[in-house]
């Protein structure tokens, strides 16, 4: 969001002060972020709910999963 420095004097001319030069950078990086993390799936993500991967697992194994899918590791 663009913020107006207004200067009082007459005559004076308004600029906008448009931030950082980086911000559209680091905006289209936190997207690509955003976008890769959904089709690489990291440990607590919603494949470890599929019944075929769960099936495959121990019992620790599946506690490991739960305990990354909440979060808490």
């Amino acid at each position: 969001m663009a913020t107006r420095a207004i200067n009082t004097n007459v005559g004076s001319e308004v600029r906008e002060n448009k931030g950082s030069t980086w911000r559209p950078f680091t905006e289209l990086l936190a997207t690509v972020g955003e976008v890769a993390s959904m089709y690489f799936g990291s440990p607590g993500s919603i494949t470890s709910l599929d019944a075929d991967h769960r099936s495959n697992l121990s019992a620790k194994g599946k506690t490991d999963n739960d305990v990354d899918l909440m979060g808490l590791r």
